[in-house]
Parts: C-alpha cells; structure tokens; sequence
C-alpha cells in the first residue's frame, strides 16, 4: 500500500462502495449485505481502534499457551504504531494464560493451545462484534503470525454465515505479518509439543497444507468483513523468517476483490490487497516483522491508506 491518498480519497470510497455493490449484486456475496452503515466512522484512520492479535507462544512458553502482552517484542509492536499516530492501540489475549493484554475473547477460560482456531476466531469475531460493530464503529488489526489465521478466520465466518459468528463486521482494515496463510512447516515444535493449533497451519516438507484448515481458508480466499467499507487486505512477508516462509505469508487468492502485488509504479486505486515482500528493506526475521522500523512503516501504511 504506496503512495499519497489525501486527494483522491472521496473517490476512491466511492469506488469501494461501487464494487461491493456490484460484487453483491452479481451474487458473489449473496445474503451478505450489514444491515445498516456505520453511525460513527472515525474521523482518520488514526483515529480507529487498532487491535494487535498476537502468534503463537515461543518455544519457552508453547506448553502452556503463554503469551505476555507486554514482552519485548508485543511492546514494540504497540508502541511503534503509537508513535505513528493511531491513538488507540490494544492487545488481544484469546488463550487463557496469555496476561497483561488490553483485551480478551470471550470464552476465553477454557482456551489453550488445543482449542480449534475455528474457535478462537468465532469468539475474536464476537469481541469485535460486541466492542465496536455492533455500536457502528470501525476498528482495524494488525495481526502477527498465527494471529492473522484467527483474523482471516473470524471474517471468512462472518462472510460465511457460519454458525455462532456475528451478521458482518466493520474491519476496513487488516495487516498480517509472518502470517502462515498456506501453512508453515514447524512440524518439528508440533512434534515436541503436540498441540490442535500448531496442527491446524502445518506444512510439509512439500510446501503444502497438513490440515483442512488451511485448504478451507484458501479456497475462500481474501475474506470480507462487511459490504459498506468492505476489508483492505496487507500481508507483509520476508524471505529471511525462519519460522514462516514468503511464499506462504504472501499468499491469499483473490476470490472476492480485485489486489495487485506491490512494486515500483503507482496503480489503480480499486486495488484492495498489497502484498509486500520486506526484502528490498532488510532482511526480517519472524519478530522483526513487528519490531523493524520498517516492518512497521508498512504495517502502518497498510491501516491507513486506503480507508
């Protein structure tokens, strides 16, 4: 997501609404219309709520689903977004051990680390549901590795009228950042710590999905949270992560809104979904990806440019 938008703002969201319209239309999306607009559209970008859903606990921490909402790397995270102007930066607990976070799902007591992601993502999408759309307030995320599988997750479910999900939800806005969105292959923490969600985003030695899990979330490819803004997809990636490849943490098929794949040049302003490799800027490692200036500089203009 490139490039100065102040001036062509108004057009573009006419743009945006123009597509939904028609996408709904065509029947692409049928039944999935929110029932009203927003009653409170921040003002900025800025100025949205920007929820961080954090990955997987590291090694240390794996056995009992402890993640520590503000450890180094979750608190550079949220603070580099901070000093980039959004006034309200939040952390999202979804197992029960993770502390210190601004947030946590509901349900969350029984949650560990043998809890299905489908799970997970149902009670993400209530949160957000229950918080901010269901009052018409948009929020955007930011979401760090396994966290981007629960976010593309709770908004295929809403998208899918899937059973216990809300009706839409206004999410203009999502950044993934060493997201396994075609699987990883850490096969070997699986097997030193047999656990549902480590399961669920396996890869093999082949490059492909272990778990049907993944194999739904790619046939339904780049999900949407609502028809009136719709959700700008960002997936940030590096060929240097050790933990998830680029190949896997750049792909997202383009089953619902036109995306193009970043580069040098401007593009047309329908383009919805930017995947940015973060070599040309230093090679990243799977935290860097939310710690480097400027991993964060593209996670910033990924929750703001479009929207």
């Amino acid at each position: 997501m490139l490039g100065n938008t102040n001036t062509t703002r108004p057009i573009r969201t006419l743009t945006r609404r123009i597509l939904a319209g028609t996408v709904a239309a065509a029947g692409l999306l049928a039944g999935f219309v929110a029932s009203s607009a927003p009653t409170a559209e921040a003002a900025s970008p800025r100025s949205r709520t920007v929820l961080l859903v954090h990955g997987m606990p590291g090694p240390a921490d794996v056995r009992d689903s402890r993640v520590n909402c503000k450890d180094t790397a979750m608190t550079a995270w949220k603070s580099g977004l901070t000093k980039r102007g959004f006034t309200s930066v939040l952390t999202v607990a979804y197992n029960n051990n993770d502390y210190n976070c601004g947030l946590r799902v509901p349900g969350i007591a029984d949650n560990n680390m043998n809890t299905s992601l489908d799970d997970v993502a149902r009670e993400f999408a209530n949160l957000v549901w229950n918080n901010y759309t269901s009052q018409g307030v948009p929020v955007a995320i930011s979401a760090h590795s396994m966290g981007g599988l629960v976010v593309r997750r709770a908004i295929t479910g809403v998208m899918n009228h899937d059973a216990g999900f809300p009706r839409y939800l206004y999410v203009p806005d999502v950044t993934t950042s060493g997201t396994p969105h075609f699987g990883a292959m850490v096969a070997g923490l699986c097997a030193a710590s047999i656990n549902l969600q480590c399961l669920q985003m396996t890869a093999g030695l082949d490059g492909l999905p272990r778990h049907l899990f993944i194999w739904a979330l790619d046939l339904y490819g780049n999900p949407q949270g609502d028809t009136y803004y719709g959700t700008d997809w960002t997936l940030i990636g590096s060929w240097c992560d050790e933990a998830v490849g680029g190949l896997s943490s750049l792909r997202m098929p383009n089953t619902r809104r036109h995306s193009v794949v970043a580069g040098t040049g401007n593009y047309l302003d329908v383009r919805t979904e930017v995947f940015v490799p973060l070599d040309s800027r230093g090679c990243h490692n799977h935290l860097e990806l939310i710690t480097k200036t400027s991993a964060l500089d593209l996670i910033e203009q990924g929750l703001t440019t479009w929207n």
